[in-house]
């Protein structure tokens, strides 16, 4: 089903496994901060919208849609 904006949406969490939702946030994050670079900084540096957390320590866990959703409120214009 797609989204609002066209693209397509994310299958929940429990049918795609760990790997590729990881490839899929870094991805985005590249996507977002335009390289590589930009978007491991952000991945490896604590984000007080997480409690302090890396983002990069939540990739395989239960949260990896936390980080996600913060990347698409950066996207958006959306202070986090």
């Amino acid at each position: 089903m797609p989204t609002f904006d066209g693209a397509p949406a994310l299958p929940d969490a429990g049918s795609i496994p760990a790997e590729e939702r990881t490839s899929y946030v870094i991805a985005h994050a590249i996507d977002l901060f335009r390289g590589v670079g930009p978007a491991i900084r952000w991945l490896a540096a604590p984000n007080m919208a997480l409690g302090e957390t890396r983002p990069c320590d939540l990739l395989d866990t239960e949260r990896w849609r936390e980080v996600d959703d913060i990347l698409g409120r950066i996207e958006h214009g959306i202070v986090s």
